[in-house]
């Protein structure tokens, strides 16, 4: 059993506010350090099972979050091909846009003539485009 010790860091952040460090440039730099050792181990790992795992627990948070997007970038990355048909599926998926019987789009959710239709524009652009080629291929693919 490991043992951690609670880490009281409030005489730290006073230290580094009489220094001028804003709290929030601290978090930034912390959060930036951890992602980019998270990173790292993604591309060490082998085993294709614990890639999965942080795949499934990151994407909620990744595609309302740009900051956790790398994670999933690596990790599809190091799945290549071995990446589910249902992450695939997921990326290929179409926003839904609300418009009017006569093709406008309307805002009034409330309208008994709107109809929900898919639109060209993918759900998650911002985690597709910068895949590799390979990934999109494959997004392609699993879209058919």
């Amino acid at each position: 059993k490991v043992s951690v010790e609670s880490l009281d860091s409030d005489s730290v952040m006073q230290f580094l506010s009489h220094l001028g460090v804003r709290q929030h440039e601290v978090h930034k730099r912390i959060s930036d350090t951890l992602l980019k050792q998270l990173e790292d181990e993604v591309r060490k790992t082998k085993s294709q099972q614990p890639l999965l795992e942080l795949l499934r627990d990151s994407w909620p948070y990744a595609i309302r979050l740009p900051e956790l997007r790398p994670i999933i970038w690596g990790v599809l990355k190091q799945l290549g091909e071995k990446t589910p048909t249902e992450v695939l599926q997921a990326l290929a998926e179409r926003a839904e846009s609300t418009t009017t019987a006569t093709g406008e789009n309307d805002d009034n959710a409330g309208n008994n003539n709107s109809n929900r239709a898919k639109t060209t524009e993918l759900k998650h652009a911002d985690i597709f485009r910068p895949l590799p080629a390979l990934l999109k291929k494959l997004v392609w693919e699993g879209d058919w």
